[in-house]
């Protein structure tokens, strides 16, 4: 990522002074299910050389209520079923176990990892983002949307989501929790 990519995510996370209240539960409810889970995203995020609480939104976001229900039953690449070949970005994986899974996920990001300076310690909300954005795709940036996967449930995010692999719909509204608002409750001391 260059100093206009990071620069373009200092200056959104700078627009941001609204989080949606409707969230306030459910982002009650998503730390609650990191500690009961905790130690399991720690053993893990440590071998990936990543924090655990964005192991953990990752987690989330591509099926919060595996996540929800601490089921680890999904790839952490794109929400799918484990014991299934992948249909969808990137198509052919099978794993049948999530711990296995997510290491494949997050080694395939290896030097996206290295390019936004993330470590095991890193709390760097703006790295952390920016990873984000690359995990789930460059489509929202690459158009000039803002991204639901980052900001929803914020005041920057209104409508607009990949409904499926490469499908835009401008009416579409994320009713997720973005991964902005979950790093901030987890990090938050």
């Amino acid at each position: 990522m260059g100093d206009r990519t990071v620069g373009l995510w200092l200056k959104t996370i700078g627009k941001i002074y609204m989080i949606d209240s409707k969230y306030d539960v459910l982002v009650k409810k998503f730390k609650e299910a990191y500690e009961k889970n905790k130690s399991r995203y720690l053993r893990l995020a440590k071998q990936m050389g990543i924090p655990p609480e964005l192991l953990a939104v990752i987690h989330y976001r591509e099926d919060s209520d595996d996540y929800m229900k601490g089921g680890f039953n999904v790839y952490l690449h794109n929400g799918q079923t484990l014991g299934q070949v992948t249909t969808k970005v990137p198509i052919g994986k099978l794993y049948y176990n999530f711990d296995d899974a997510a290491l494949d996920a997050i080694a395939g990001m290896s030097y996206e990892i290295k390019k936004c300076g993330i470590t095991y310690e890193t709390q760097d909300m703006t790295a952390m983002l920016c990873f984000l954005e690359t995990y789930n795709g460059m489509g929202y940036y690459n158009n000039g949307y803002v991204n639901p996967y980052l900001y929803s449930g914020t005041n920057v995010y209104t409508s607009g989501k990949y409904t499926s692999d490469h499908f835009y719909d401008p009416t579409a509204v994320d009713d997720q929790a973005g991964s902005y608002i979950l790093l901030d409750t987890l990090l938050s001391k």
